[in-house]
């Protein structure tokens, strides 16, 4: 069975992400969702417990097979980062297009394959999402619509701002439920 090692910020996973995750369960029966824990700052607005409710959210979302996904905390940049990884996941490959996450691993035995943001589609980024949450702009296209309204909801209630952005303004489509 082979695992993937998919380590990374994710503040917050967007779509990008998310389409990431699917190229990578093409190759691997498992993907493991590394979530750095790193602390709360302007460039790390979500907290590890929030980042891991985003995932899960946006996996949901996307109906991937929750069985295949793992998601763990992992702890920052380190000098002794690989090891620490290695105690808290078993992995085949790390696929990452993050030279910082990338040289860590260098001297390991592991293949590291590198993920280019070509081809995503939508300049997806996190600084970007953090400059529109910043601004009370609308989200929904870096990310699904509950888990949009999930980010956005947890920016708010850290940031505690007013704003003229509602989350009832995100238009859902309507589900009916037939008994």
């Amino acid at each position: 069975m082979k695992i993937a090692l998919f380590p990374g910020r994710f503040q917050p996973f967007h779509l990008g992400h998310l389409h990431t995750t699917k190229k990578i369960l093409e190759n691997n029966h498992i993907i493991v969702i590394a979530v750095r824990d790193t602390p709360i700052d302007e460039r790390n607005p979500f907290s590890l417990l929030e980042r891991e409710r985003i995932i899960i959210q946006s996996i949901k979302e996307d109906q991937i097979d929750p069985i295949r996904c793992k998601i763990v905390s992992i702890p920052d940049i380190c000098e002794q980062w690989v090891k620490e990884i290695e105690k808290l996941v078993l992995f085949d490959t790390i696929y990452t297009g993050n030279h910082q996450v990338r040289d860590p691993f260098k001297g390991s035995t592991y293949p590291i394959i590198h993920l280019s943001r070509a081809g995503q589609g939508g300049g997806y980024s996190g600084k970007r999402i953090r400059k529109c949450l910043s601004k009370n702009k609308s989200i929904l296209e870096y990310a699904h619509p509950q888990t949009s309204k999930l980010i956005y909801r947890l920016y708010k209630k850290r940031y505690k701002q007013s704003t003229n952005y509602s989350l009832s303004s995100l238009s859902l489509p309507k589900l009916s439920h037939t008994p």
